[in-house]
């Protein structure tokens, strides 16, 4: 629900129940803490960081290649003018 505020797709002013009856489970697994919320969050915000960097990351290569493609692209036509200004025979 945090990220939805954060993004501004929800007031969070309002909190709505549906009267659902729910079997409790209190493990240590299922019950949080303070502390232990704050310590997922964390969590999920280092991870988020490292996907946002891969995803710049990714990006930044692809457009390394894009322009290694370009380039290459314009020496070929370079070339083919050196080769038709010039008549050299090109051996297939």
């Amino acid at each position: 629900m945090l990220f939805l505020k954060d993004a501004h797709l929800i007031s969070g002013e309002v909190v709505a129940t549906d009267g659902t009856k729910v079997r409790a489970n209190n493990s240590k697994k299922s019950n949080y803490s303070p502390k232990k919320i704050e310590r997922h969050l964390a969590y999920i915000e280092e991870k988020t960081n490292e996907y946002l960097a891969a995803l710049e990351q990714n990006d930044l290569n692809e457009k390394s290649v894009e322009k290694v493609k370009n380039i290459c692209f314009c020496v070929l036509i370079i070339f083919e003018y050196i080769v038709n200004q010039c008549h050299f025979p090109i051996n297939a």
